[in-house]
């Protein structure tokens, strides 16, 4: 079965010189650029079986759900304080195919982040309250740890703070390329999350 020509052509944006024919339904994730020019980190499968749908993007296109404005602010805050960031790719899942996407993937630096609204911490969203949210939060901590999956955690308040914690992560990085951690701005501290 061959492939959609957008997807060629989106693989061919993202630097990808060979788009693989094979394994279209395969559940291997694979980075594209979006027409917009931000780029993608989806599985083969679904932008196989969702075609256009799958390539749109999620902070420029118009389908989808929208993204908060605490991610949004999140991603001009740390591509401001850090400008060697390099990608920064919206929604990649990276655990498993059943895992919620965590909202910023840096590939340069195999950094996962996780920008938790005021949802994480009171009241509900869709139907969850806060200490449900809490418990699957840490149960993706625990999976980031197993899989030494480098984690950052934003909290909403802590918005003068954001550009920091990047560039404290890039720095470990930079120091220890087998480096692991899994660290919060500094509201994180009363949940056992380690902070700055």
């Amino acid at each position: 079965m061959a492939l959609p020509d957008q997807w060629k052509l989106s693989c061919a944006k993202a630097g990808l010189s060979i788009c693989p024919e094979k394994g279209v339904d395969s559940s291997e994730s694979i980075y594209f650029a979006y027409d917009c020019g931000c780029i993608g980190y989806k599985q083969i499968g679904t932008l196989r079986r969702r075609g256009s749908a799958a390539q749109e993007c999620p902070e420029h296109g118009d389908g989808g759900r929208p993204l908060s404005s605490s991610l949004l602010a999140v991603k001009a805050a740390v591509q401001h304080a850090c400008p060697e960031l390099g990608p920064v790719v919206l929604e990649a899942r990276l655990l498993d195919k059943d895992q919620h996407p965590f909202d910023m993937w840096l590939p340069k630096w195999q950094i996962a982040a996780e920008v938790d609204g005021r949802q994480h911490f009171r009241g509900a969203m869709h139907g969850k309250q806060a200490e449900v949210q809490r418990r699957r939060d840490r149960r993706v901590d625990a999976k980031c740890t197993q899989q030494r999956l480098r984690l950052l955690r934003f909290h909403h308040a802590d918005d003068k703070q954001w550009g920091k914690v990047m560039q404290w992560a890039l720095q470990q990085v930079k120091e220890n390329p087998h480096c692991h951690f899994i660290r919060g701005t500094n509201s994180y501290a009363y949940e056992g999350i380690p902070t700055l």
